[in-house]
């Protein structure tokens, strides 16, 4: 059983229900029926607000157990969207296909190569208009400094930590921008948030950003 499977098995809602302020924000800038793909959605927090507006929406995740229970939401709630277990890094996102794609608070748990595979796949399948949202942790989260003391560091910002196999990345404002040459940016920030969604309240450095593709 994987880390994040162990993780969902715990807790009836590992990361809460609240909705990324800036997709609220923002949620004008599509059409109504407009698609949206959530990579590594959890139990679908992101991924409920935009079905709930009539968006037709797939979530993806790899843990089963998160899928579960996002599909038990949305009976709940009264809304459908597709949900699929499967692993980021080999599920195929189809060409020019969503108007947003979302990538929240995951992209920091592979290897730098597999983040590059994520954004390239995530900005194929934009059509041209669309947009990509990515929140993730950056050098300034706490987090860094404990796996500069724990964990092997084998890259800039990554660490692998062994107790579990698996990596951890952090990233600068620089770096994450750079996957996005040519895109709009419609939103970026950095910030210090105290963090009162799941578990014990605690601090993460936060890199936000919104891009939309542009033509060309």
């Amino acid at each position: 059983m994987n880390s994040w499977e162990k993780a969902y098995r715990k807790t009836d809602n590992l990361w809460g229900d609240r909705v990324d302020r800036s997709l609220i924000e923002y949620s004008s800038l599509l059409n109504d029926g407009d698609p949206v793909l959530d990579l590594g959605m959890g139990e679908g927090r992101n991924a409920h607000y935009f079905a709930a507006k009539g968006h037709p929406v797939t979530g993806v995740d790899y843990s089963s157990s998160a899928v579960r229970r996002c599909q038990e939401l949305c009976i709940e709630s009264g809304f459908e969207m597709e949900t699929i277990v499967a692993d980021m890094t080999q599920f195929p996102v189809p060409s020019s296909s969503y108007s947003l794609i979302i990538i929240s608070n995951v992209l920091n748990f592979f290897h730098p190569d597999e983040i590059q595979r994520i954004i390239q796949k995530a900005i194929s399948g934009l059509v041209v208009g669309g947009m990509i949202y990515i929140q993730a942790f950056n050098r300034n989260d706490p987090a860094y400094a404990r796996n500069e003391k724990m964990a092997k560091k084998v890259d800039q910002g990554t660490f692998y930590r062994e107790k579990n196999d698996t990596y951890i990345h952090f990233f600068t404002l620089d770096s994450l921008l750079d996957y996005f040459t040519g895109f709009e940016v419609l939103v970026v920030t950095e910030s210090y948030r105290l963090d009162l969604t799941h578990g014990e309240p605690h601090h993460h450095g936060i890199i936000e950003m919104l891009v939309r593709k542009q033509a060309g």
